[in-house]
């Protein structure tokens, strides 16, 4: 993902916004949710090629987030993956994305597989920086 970042904006679409804060409401616009029966973890370059074919970036949780911290650190912007566990499981369910608002100084949720202005009830948090 370092490298993607890295390689700058040419590897992304230039649809995707230059400004942080308007990179969810692009991706909600591009994105349909896709359960997995199988976990599969899909690259940021398989994610493009359905983009660049059907219009479309499909996928689950981890892949939208995926996709959505690759864009947030092209463009320079710190992101992280947050994964997190629900009532009594053993395991971390769900994971969505935060990025460093610069601006106010503070850390942004974006989670695509909810509608805005929802909140997940959850015990417990893992956080991992962008890689």
């Amino acid at each position: 993902m370092r490298t993607l970042a890295q390689g700058g904006r040419s590897l992304l679409p230039e649809m995707i916004p230059g400004d942080p804060r308007l990179v969810e409401e692009w991706f909600r616009s591009v994105y349909v949710y896709r359960p997995e029966r199988e976990e599969v973890l899909r690259t940021v370059f398989h994610m493009l090629g359905d983009l660049w074919r059907g219009g479309k970036i499909e996928g689950d949780c981890d892949d939208a987030s995926i996709f959505l911290v690759a864009s947030y650190l092209s463009l320079g912007t710190p992101a992280r993956f947050v994964a997190i566990r629900y009532g009594g499981s053993p395991t971390f369910g769900h994971v969505f994305v935060e990025y460093l608002d610069r601006q106010y100084g503070h850390w942004i949720t974006v989670d695509p597989t909810i509608p805005r202005g929802v909140a997940h009830q959850f015990n417990e948090r893992l956080v991992v920086d962008g890689l």
